[in-house]
């Protein structure tokens, strides 16, 4: 597993993405579910049927994993409104703010101790792929409303480069992110949008396909065993003029600018990933 103190991006990105996977016969594709209930404080691994999930939270005002953050794996009877599923997800929880107000000053922030980030991967590199998951499957802080953004991360090169399909639960917002180098992330053009029927107490099922420089991502409803229902929003095809290709895959969540200043929290359960 590398650290994020090799390779600080000091950006407003929190990545998360743990479960525990099952080992599939195409190496080109694997399907993840959450693991035994457990804890993992700050950074760790979960091995199973022979397929290892790293995790890291990270902490801009520190440059290193937070030291008050966790990885919680949780039953079914903590989700929000997919307890019917059976199936276990994974909660981050971080007690400390990463960001504190700085009034009438720029930036209007400071660094805090807290993590601004917290991800997980399963290694192996995909190129042109369809990678799914759910998130917010917790609904937020006791089921009251999350206010991170949360997603799907694909083409990682565990440095500065990825693309991420995600949702800001503070507005409704979602796009496909952009991460180039040393913290330079933006929105691909014409790939924002608000969710349709937009809750932040809502858990979503969502698709991230990319192919060669294009990517489109898809929102469904959730339904209460926890499969994919409805459709509810969609970007278009949109294409990157300078396209990252290849790279690991998994989940992602970050604190929103929007609501920047309470300690992140963040839940996603089944995971999967397969080249197309």
């Amino acid at each position: 597993m590398q650290s994020m103190k090799k390779h600080p991006s000091i950006t407003l990105a929190l990545f998360a993405g743990c479960c525990a996977a099952l080992a599939q016969p195409n190496p080109k594709s694997w399907s993840m579910v959450a693991a035994s209930p457990t804890t993992i404080k700050t950074a760790g691994e979960i091995s199973n049927a022979g397929v290892t999930i790293n995790l890291e939270s990270f902490s801009a005002l520190c440059l290193e994993p937070s030291a008050t953050a966790s990885f919680n794996v949780l039953g079914p009877q903590t989700r929000a409104l997919t307890k019917s599923s059976n199936r276990h997800h994974v909660v981050f929880d971080e007690t400390k703010p990463a960001l504190t107000a700085n009034p009438n000053k720029e930036p209007f922030y400071t660094r805090a101790e807290g993590a601004i980030s917290a991800f997980a991967w399963v290694d192996g590199k995909f190129s042109n792929l369809l990678l799914s998951g759910e998130v917010n499957t917790d609904g937020g802080p006791g089921g009251k409303g999350a206010f991170s953004r949360q997603g799907l991360m694909a083409r990682w090169d565990q440095g500065n480069n990825f693309y991420w399909f995600y949702i800001d639960f503070s507005n409704g917002h979602y796009g496909i992110l952009r991460s180039r180098f040393f913290g330079v992330m933006e929105d691909l053009p014409g790939s924002g949008g608000t969710v349709k029927g937009f809750r932040s107490t809502k858990s979503y099922f969502l698709e991230f396909e990319l192919k060669g420089d294009t990517a489109t991502g898809r929102i469904y409803e959730e339904t209460a065993s926890g499969q994919k229902g409805a459709l509810a929003s969609q970007t278009p095809a949109v294409k990157d003029a300078e396209p990252f290709l290849t790279g690991i895959n998994g989940y992602l969540a970050e604190i929103s600018m929007a609501n920047p200043f309470k300690p992140l929290h963040a839940s996603f359960g089944q995971l999967s990933a397969v080249e197309q």
